[in-house]
């Protein structure tokens, strides 16, 4: 049998992965074979309401040039929360950017992306 739990314990798990990001940041890495970070933006969670949570995203300036492929997000410790994937618009990934090519010195925006529990 499948467990199915509770909106309430939906938001009650969402709001620990809140707190384990508030403070933290999201690294934007490279597809290479030895992924490259290409640039750091800050991470800003809301309180999870019906199951889902929206988390803010600063803007950010790029180090590096390359393909974005994937992310971390970080707690405030440095600790990874969880990683998940890039792409562009329209692709599905978790994070979408309007162009995964990244160039070093240019700006990167995300307004904020959305975090649900399976």
């Amino acid at each position: 049998m499948a467990i199915s739990v509770s909106t309430t314990t939906n938001d009650a798990m969402l709001n620990v992965v809140g707190d384990l990001l508030s403070g933290g940041n999201l690294e934007i890495l490279s597809d290479a074979s030895e992924p490259e970070l290409l640039c750091v933006l800050g991470l800003d969670p809301g309180p999870s309401i019906d199951g889902e949570m929206e988390i803010r995203v600063s803007d950010g300036i790029a180090g590096q040039s390359g393909r974005a492929a994937f992310a971390r997000a970080l707690g405030a410790d440095g600790s990874e929360v969880f990683a998940c994937d890039v792409g562009e618009e329209g692709s599905g990934a978790t994070i979408r950017l309007n162009t995964t090519k990244i160039r070093a010195d240019k700006e990167i925006s995300i307004k904020s992306f959305r975090l649900m529990m399976p």
